[in-house]
């Protein structure tokens, strides 16, 4: 479990605080939204290869803080997995 956080010496404790902190590390990581100008021909999948309109949506929305907090708590069992 991830209690705290160093960053540029200011420490960095409680929930709200480290999921701020994780969500502007990667935000920061991998920059801004891009809109592209690339348009794929659609002919190229026949309709079975493609995912319906509900599963792009959810596919396409934000990560919720659970699913964040879950990927953060993985990591840190894998960590502890791999030293044992």
């Amino acid at each position: 479990m991830v209690i705290s956080l160093e960053d540029n010496g200011e420490i960095i404790e409680g929930d709200e605080n480290l999921l701020k902190h994780a969500t502007d590390y990667y935000t920061n990581l991998f920059g801004p939204e891009v809109d592209h100008n690339i348009h794929i021909d659609q002919t190229l999948w026949n309709e079975i290869e493609k995912v319906s309109e509900l599963d792009n949506e959810f596919l396409c929305r934000p990560f919720s803080e659970k699913e964040i907090k879950n990927a953060l708590f993985q990591i840190e069992k894998k960590k502890q997995s791999c030293w044992s």
